[in-house]
C-alpha cells in the first residue's frame, strides 16, 4: 500500500452502517511515514529479529514456525515498513469457530487455519522497540488496520485472539481471579488491556494454549472483537440520539472502553508504563514532557474519534483523574 491510511479509523463510514457486507465506504485518507504490505518469506530474517524484541526467549517462534504462518495464510500476515525496513508485523489467520482455540497450541497454531473460516484470529503483533518507532504507536496502528479490514470484509464475522497476561505470575485459579479483576476495572493488565481498551471483550481462559509460558501457567486469554457492530462516531451519535428520543434508552455501560485501559496501552507504547500501585502519580513525575503529553492526547483522540482540548493532561494531571474523566465523557 502507498502509505495512505484512514486519518481516524473510528470516523470511517460504511454503507450499510451495520451488517455483514460493505457496499460504500467514506473515509479521509492521510499519508503516513510508513506503509503496510503483505509479509512474505523474504522478510524472515527481519521477522526473526522482531521475535527477539517482542518475546522472552522461551516464547519466541522459530524460523520454521514463522515461515508456516506466512505460507499458510499469506493474505492475513502484514508488515509495517518505513524507509525500506520492516518495523512491525501482525500475523493472523482464518478459523472456523471460537472452539478451535481449545485444540490449538501457539507454536502449531497454523494447523487450525481454515481458508473458509468466518473468524479472523490474531496470532501475534510485534513492533520494534526503537524510540522513534515506539513514538509512532505502531501496535495501535496495525491492530486498528486489521480490525478495519475485517469490518469491511463480508467473509469475516468477528476477530478473536488468545492473548497473555503480561503482569501476572501464578496458577489457574489465580489467573481467573486476575482476569475477572481486570474486566471489573479493579486492575489493568497492559497486554489484555491493549485489546479491551479498543473494544474487545474477554471471553474465557484457554488452558494449555502456550505450554512454554511458565509465568501464565500455559494459560491464554480468549478475547473477541465484534467488528461488524462498529460504526463511525458520527453514526453512533445519531443512533444514540434516535434511541434517546424514541425510548429513553442509554448506551450500555460496556459500550465504552475503559479510560484506564487506553492509558495503560498508550503510555506503555511510548515508554512510560503506568504504575498500577500509584495511579495518582503525576504525568510530569513520570518524566513525560509537554511534547509527549501532546502525543498522548492525540493518541487518545485518534482512538476515541473525538477532538480533545489541548490542556487535557494539565486539567487532569495523573492517570487516575484522566481515566475517570474519559469514562465520564
Amino acid at each position: 500500500m502507498a502509505g495512505l491510511l484512514p486519518a481516524k479509523y473510528n470516523n470511517v463510514q460504511t454503507y450499510p452502517e451495520q451488517g455483514k457486507y460493505c457496499r460504500v465506504i467514506n473515509q479521509h485518507l492521510v499519508r503516513r511515514p510508513f506503509k503496510i504490505r503483505f509479509a512474505d518469506t523474504s522478510d524472515l530474517p527481519r521477522l526473526m529479529q522482531l521475535e527477539e524484541v517482542g518475546w522472552k526467549p522461551q516464547l519466541r517462534a522459530t524460523e520454521n514456525v514463522l515461515r508456516r504462518r506466512l505460507e499458510t495464510s499469506p493474505t492475513s500476515c502484514l508488515v509495517c515498513e518505513m524507509a525500506g525496513k520492516v518495523i512491525a508485523v501482525v500475523y493472523a489467520q482464518r478459523v472456523a469457530s471460537l472452539d478451535v482455540v481449545d485444540t490449538e497450541r501457539f507454536m502449531e497454531i497454523s494447523a487450525a487455519h481454515d481458508p473458509a473460516g468466518r473468524i479472523l484470529q490474531l496470532v501475534a503483533l510485534i513492533s520494534d522497540t526503537e524510540p522513534e518507532v515506539q513514538r509512532m504507536g505502531l501496535g495501535d496502528e496495525l491492530r486498528a488496520f486489521v480490525l478495519h479490514l475485517a469490518r469491511v470484509d463480508p467473509g469475516v464475522e468477528s476477530v478473536i485472539g488468545v492473548t497473555r497476561c503480561s503482569d501476572f505470575k501464578g496458577g489457574v485459579r489465580e489467573m481467573q481471579n486476575y482476569v475477572d479483576r481486570h474486566v471489573a476495572g479493579e486492575i489493568v493488565d497492559s497486554t489484555v488491556g491493549f485489546h479491551t481498551g479498543y473494544g474487545a471483550r474477554v471471553v474465557r481462559l484457554v488452558p494449555g494454549f502456550r505450554p512454554e509460558d511458565e509465568d501464565n501457567a500455559g494459560i491464554g486469554v480468549l478475547i473477541q472483537y465484534q467488528v461488524k457492530d462498529w460504526v463511525a462516531k458520527s453514526q453512533v451519535s445519531l443512533t444514540a440520539k434516535g434511541l434517546e428520543a424514541t425510548s429513553g434508552a442509554a448506551p450500555a455501560p460496556g459500550a465504552q472502553a475503559l479510560g484506564l485501559d487506553l492509558l495503560y496501552g498508550i503510555m506503555s507504547d511510548i515508554g512510560y508504563p503506568v504504575e498500577s500501585d500509584d495511579l495518582g502519580k503525576g504525568f510530569f513525575n513520570y518524566g513525560i514532557d509537554s511534547l509527549e503529553m501532546v502525543r498522548i492526547r492525540n493518541r487518545l483522540g485518534s482512538t476515541l474519534g473525538i477532538d480533545l482540548p489541548t490542556t487535557l493532561l494539565l486539567d487532569f494531571p495523573n492517570v487516575q483523574d484522566l481515566a475517570q474523566h474519559l469514562d465520564r465523557e
